[in-house]
């Protein structure tokens, strides 16, 4: 377990790195959409939470048998596929009531600006959409390469998702924060 894990922590932590570094390139997306600040560690807990649990489901479909790596592309994929797709998008729209509120009331005590509901829901659900595609793709490249060579796909998943969720999703969010800030001031719905 520690040689199929080790290399894996390793690169994760650089990817950790990497992450931070988005972040850190968002202050002028965060200054602008009041209320962003709270959205981004929902979602990243959110990636994290919902394809970690599907790279599980799959390495134990693997396990089982259900999934080989000749018959990939299943029944049981398709269903994994479409059940995480799901989730994510309805935990993105909740994620971003939530986020708009929270934000709301903070903003009520004078210490941050009122967010915008649209554009906090725009970047939820559209970021969690686009960033999914990308993350079940990952997950399927990750548990079948995994199994291909013979490592446990256990041991290599949660922590490269985990990782990988992180930076993709702040990429996302970045990317359709930049898209929705011009959108919304395009329309004449302005921040």
């Amino acid at each position: 377990m520690f040689r199929q894990s080790f290399v894996v922590l390793i690169l994760c932590g650089i990817g950790g790195i990497l992450a931070g570094t988005v972040l850190g390139n968002m202050t002028e997306s965060l200054r602008d959409v009041p209320g962003l600040i709270v959205l981004i560690p929902a979602i990243i807990g959110m990636k994290g939470n919902i394809f970690t649990t599907m790279g599980s489901r799959l390495g134990s479909a693997v396990h089982m048998g259900l999934i080989t790596p000749e018959k990939i592309f299943n029944k049981e994929m398709a269903e994994n596929v479409k059940g995480t797709m799901i989730l994510a998008v309805l935990m993105s729209f909740i994620t971003g009531v939530f986020a708009s509120l929270s934000s709301y009331l903070l903003s009520l005590t004078g210490v941050v600006p009122s967010p915008n509901f649209l554009a906090i829901m725009i970047i939820s659900i559209v970021a969690t959409f686009i960033t999914s595609i990308v993350l079940i793709a990952f997950t399927v490249c990750i548990v079948y390469v995994a199994f291909k060579k013979g490592l446990d796909p256990d041991n290599i998943t949660g922590p490269t998702l985990a990782t990988l969720g992180d930076f993709i999703a702040l990429l996302g969010i970045f990317a359709i924060s930049g898209a929705a800030i011009y959108v919304l001031d395009a329309v004449g719905v302005g921040l």
